[in-house]
């Protein structure tokens, strides 16, 4: 998995509204749960959970916590879990930056 951009201005002018989280080629049966941090460890947003992914999948985050609010501007940790049959394969870390003008 790679992040496509590590900032995100959700300004709604169509460059950097999202951070898009690609999933490689991966092999069928491959599923994934991501979830989005603050520093300090506060979940503020589940993403996916045990999403089952297709070749070359994307998973996009809008700068928004659970209840569809926008977040505050900083940097967030995305947190990403890989399973295939039903066992951990991988577990990745990013960063991200909010920015809000």
């Amino acid at each position: 998995m790679s992040l496509l951009s590590d900032v995100v201005t959700p300004n709604g002018d169509g460059e950097n509204d999202e951070v898009i989280l690609f999933c490689g080629e991966v092999e069928l049966g491959t599923m994934c749960s991501v979830r989005i941090f603050t520093p300090s460890g506060r979940l503020v947003r589940q993403i996916a959970e045990n999403q089952l992914l297709g070749k070359s999948d994307a998973l996009q985050w809008n700068a928004t916590d659970g209840n569809g609010e926008l977040v505050s501007a900083g940097i967030y940790i995305i947190q990403v879990e890989m399973y295939y049959n039903g066992k951990k394969v991988g577990k990745e870390k990013f960063s991200c930056s909010v920015l809000r003008e």
